[in-house]
């Protein structure tokens, strides 16, 4: 995992966004992304589950709860086991049943170091 920073200075390497985070003790929050290898070793099934990840993750943005658990699922289908897509679907599980606010800014935060 990388940050947004890292990434502009990246040149040849698949990558993926895998959202933003607010970390403990951070007052900033933090667009993350994960460093796939490089863009010519990257497969159609790759490049196919990073597709469907990020229609998730713009589920997940939008509050589309159901939609997003179904997109992270298909992702891990593709993809095997996927921790940033397992994390997702349990944190829309949660999101179901207990809203963020009106004020949510689709950042997750990381509350424990």
């Amino acid at each position: 995992m990388v940050s947004e920073e890292m990434v502009s200075n990246l040149r040849g390497c698949a990558i993926r966004e895998i959202g933003k985070f607010k970390l403990a003790g951070k007052i900033k929050p933090v667009k993350v992304y994960e460093l796939l290898g490089r863009i010519e070793e990257c497969d159609g099934t790759k490049k196919d589950a990073c597709a469907i990840f990020a229609q998730a993750l713009d589920a997940f943005r939008r509050r589309s709860w159901d939609e997003a658990i179904e997109k992270f699922s298909q992702v891990i289908e593709k993809f095997g086991e996927d921790s940033p897509s397992r994390f997702y679907v349990k944190l829309c599980e949660e999101y179901k049943q207990n809203p963020p606010d009106e004020q949510w800014d689709e950042v997750v935060r990381m509350d424990k170091k």
